[in-house]
């Protein structure tokens, strides 16, 4: 596999990018931990997630099944999918910010987190 530099970033990447939209939802944990495993041994190294994919259980999945060899991975998650009390509610204030990463870091069971975007506008 040939990785290339995204951006100014440093961080080295597959081509190919897992998505894990599927993950602790629609996949179930085996079918979930042998794509892992197959993305793995195929030399990705590239993964993206959500707070808001499967309600949170794709970052949480995705956790343990990265767990053994975290630092070989780029995780990329997102913020700002899991609506609020309307549905313009984002929920992209300071502190569910705040808050938010936290709880992905929890989930992913991880100290870092490679890449952290937002996953839509803030619409206020």
């Amino acid at each position: 596999m040939q990785y290339r530099q995204l951006g100014e970033s440093g961080l080295m990447v597959s081509p190919i990018c897992l998505g894990a939209m599927m993950f602790g939802g629609a996949s179930d944990d085996r079918t979930a931990a042998q794509i892992v495993d197959s993305a793995r041994k195929n030399g990705v190294n590239f993964v993206d997630t959500a707070d808001g994919y499967s309600a949170g259980n794709s970052e949480k999945l995705l956790g343990r099944l990265l767990k053994k060899d975290r630092a070989d991975w780029v995780v990329a998650t997102k913020i700002g999918n899991r609506p609020g009390p309307s549905a313009f509610d984002t929920r992209l204030g300071k502190r569910h910010m705040l808050l938010g990463i936290n709880e992905s870091l929890a989930r992913l069971q991880t100290d870092w987190i490679d890449i952290w975007y937002l996953h839509k506008e803030d619409y206020v």
